[in-house]
């Protein structure tokens, strides 16, 4: 029967959890956050349209051609085509979200909305745009940003605001155009706080007055993934690790999917090969495994319709990639879902790391990642259990509560407090959080939750 935590806290409460578990070997901690030709001819005369001869009309069926193929390659650059050394000297200087305050935060969110519907204005000519690299994005990222259509030179204002639920500003910064009249620029999504977010941005040149916006949301794909084991030696060979995804909170209608995409730095996934059939667990159901793009995982399932979700639905599946493990290092399996088919998965919040590693006496987290789950209201609350989990490992919760009483902070049986429960806002929505830990035993080993 699956062991149930439980937080004593007042109706009305909102909260989330997770659960990780590490195992110690020695006291070395490695860790890491999470968290950018010339214009077509003319279409050749009618038949009843003089010409002057073959050789002419072979010269210009060729520059015909060749002007064709010209406009049809010449496409515009957009954020989708930044390279992952484009994006890596973009994060060097990035920008944070950061919040503005009242006057100030209306002032800002007024002006972005205007030029946002200048930008937008069929009567207003506007040869700028401004694309991302994606259109949704997962808490602690970065958005990529092109533009395009600017003056060459000129200084570009950059304004990022949320539109929805709430409405709200961030810090402006700029950006100066290149000789083309383009720029490239990033921007951090630093909380959790956003998920669920619509963004606006707005680029503005100061000096031709030209306008572009663009959207994107900050969302995370619904369920966990974790893997195990969660380290490998470099240069090791038969490793073999096994990926479980579980849907405690969601419920995945049919043709749904889950996408893992294998760093480029080792064996690429073939199947049938080195991918087991994934193997539905709980209610799921009609589960086939795919290679969709080379080193891409897909899991394509059905959740558990008609029936309630739980930390028990999912799936698993195993990757032996053979050969030997790569160098030193810790390497994300980049994990999205999404539900029901079609269109581009979600990355989910937490994607599952294998640490590769020469140094066998070390800290490192069992699973790759962490579990969480949320509560509208109540007062218990149920977390799934890292996979793996043996006794002597020592398992953290992490509760984040909001409304019901100032004074009153989540407690568990069995656990320790980390550090004395803190409440960082005593008036209004009264959040507050407190961590916990436990040295597992054996009876935490035969649980799933």
């Amino acid at each position: 029967m699956a062991r149930i935590i439980r937080r004593v806290v007042a109706n009305k409460k909102r909260g989330a959890a997770l659960i990780a578990a590490l195992q110690i070997i020695t006291l070395i901690l490695i860790g890491f956050f999470s968290f950018i030709g010339g214009p077509q001819q003319s279409p050749k005369a009618p038949a009843e349209t003089q010409v002057t001869g073959p050789a002419q009309d072979q010269t210009q069926a060729t520059e015909d051609q060749t002007d064709q193929a010209q406009t049809e390659t010449a496409q515009p650059r957009t954020a989708q085509d930044l390279t992952a050394a484009d994006k890596s000297a973009l994060r060097k200087s990035a920008h944070f979200a950061k919040k503005l305050y009242e006057p100030l935060n209306t002032q800002v969110f007024n002006l972005a909305t205007s030029r946002a519907a200048q930008a937008h204005n069929p009567e207003l000519p506007n040869d700028a745009t401004l694309t991302t690299d994606r259109q949704d994005y997962p808490p602690y990222s970065y958005v990529y940003f092109h533009g395009s259509g600017f003056e060459p030179g000129e200084t570009v204002q950059m304004i990022v605001v949320e539109t929805d639920p709430i409405q709200q500003s961030f810090e402006p910064w700029t950006v100066v155009a290149d000789a083309n009249g383009e720029f490239d620029t990033s921007w951090y999504i630093f909380s959790q706080d956003f998920i669920g977010a619509t963004f606006q941005a707005t680029a503005t040149g100061e000096s031709s007055q030209l306008t572009a916006s663009a959207t994107f949301t900050d969302g995370s794909g619904d369920g966990n993934m974790q893997v195990s084991p969660s380290t490998a030696v470099p240069g090791s060979s038969g490793n073999s690790f096994t990926f479980n995804f579980r849907t405690p909170n969601a419920l995945f209608t049919q043709n749904s999917y889950v996408d893992v995409v294998v760093p480029a730095a080792w064996t690429a996934p073939t199947f049938p090969g080195n991918v087991s059939a994934a193997v539905a667990d709980g209610a799921v159901t009609t589960v086939s495994t795919s290679i969709p793009v080379a080193g891409t995982i897909r899991v394509t399932f059905t959740g558990a319709t008609g029936a309630p979700a739980g930390d028990g639905n999912g799936f698993h599946f195993t990757y032996s990639p053979g050969g030997t493990a790569p160098a030193a290092g810790f390497y994300k399996f980049n994990t999205g879902s999404h539900n029901g088919g079609g269109s581009t998965p979600t990355a989910i919040d937490s994607s599952p790391n294998i640490l590769v590693t020469s140094n066998t006496t070390g800290i490192f987290q069992r699973g790759g990642s962490s579990n969480d789950n949320s509560a509208a209201s109540g007062t218990t609350l149920a977390i799934a259990k890292p996979v793996g989990v043996v006794a002597g490992d020592v398992m953290f919760a992490n509760f984040q509560t909001k409304n019901g009483t100032a004074t009153q902070f989540p407690t568990l049986t069995g656990w320790t407090n980390v550090t004395t429960p803190s409440n960082y806002e005593g008036t209004g929505a009264n959040h507050r959080t407190a961590l916990l830990y436990r040295i597992a035993d054996s009876t935490d080993a035969a649980v799933t939750s």
